[in-house]
């Protein structure tokens, strides 16, 4: 991985309420302790906040709807990562985006390129979207935090994706715009997020 002089935080698997309610006390007390200890996380430019979802929860198709949908707004998730730009371990997949072709032709061209990266052997772990675990899809995309508001609202943004694409949307209505209303509606706290990170 890319740390050389550190340490890394993995949890056991675990819901999100058990996070945010049961573990709440755990993570505050444990990220303080590590910026009281002197250790650093986001300013240190080599960590990241890797998040975990149970593949079963959405089927296939979707995971790769998500992902177009991750490639597609590669810049505003770019903003909500708190990173500068997406280096070797979470590279998008489709590297070469004409967005000065029409939409449709943009998405398929995304397509194209992912499906690409499956054909020839690329789909390493250090993508955007992390497809290789047997029983895990991961959303590699967050720089790493010992803010505990941005731990919490990187996993709200991931929670609201994947229900995002549980439900039955027509794809020409799946725009950032409503995800950012869908996630506000399902995470109101998420909106105090989105204003410091500057999405409109």
């Amino acid at each position: 991985g890319s740390l050389d002089d550190g340490a890394e935080i993995v949890s056991h698997p675990a819901t999100l309420r058990y996070h945010l309610n049961n573990n709440k006390n755990y993570w505050e007390r444990t990220l303080k302790a590590i910026k009281g200890g002197k250790g650093t996380s986001h300013k240190s430019g080599n960590c990241g906040l890797h998040i975990h979802i149970n593949r079963e929860f959405l089927p296939e198709d979707r995971w790769l709807q998500l992902e177009i949908f991750m490639e597609f707004y590669e810049e505003i998730f770019l903003k909500l990562s708190r990173r500068r730009e997406f280096g070797h371990f979470l590279r998008p997949k489709a590297t070469n985006k004409d967005y000065d072709m029409d939409t449709e032709d943009i998405v398929e061209d995304i397509v194209e390129q992912i499906e690409d990266a499956y054909d020839e052997g690329h789909d390493g772990r250090y993508h955007m979207v992390n497809t290789i675990n047997e029983h895990t899809v991961e959303i590699r995309i967050f720089r790493g935090t010992l803010k505990y508001s941005s731990f919490v609202a990187s996993l709200l943004i991931v929670d609201s994706l994947v229900n995002y694409f549980k439900e039955d949307i027509p794809e020409i209505e799946r725009s950032f715009k409503n995800f950012e209303k869908y996630s506000v509606k399902l995470h109101p706290e998420l909106t105090t997020y989105y204003t410091y990170r500057r999405i409109q």
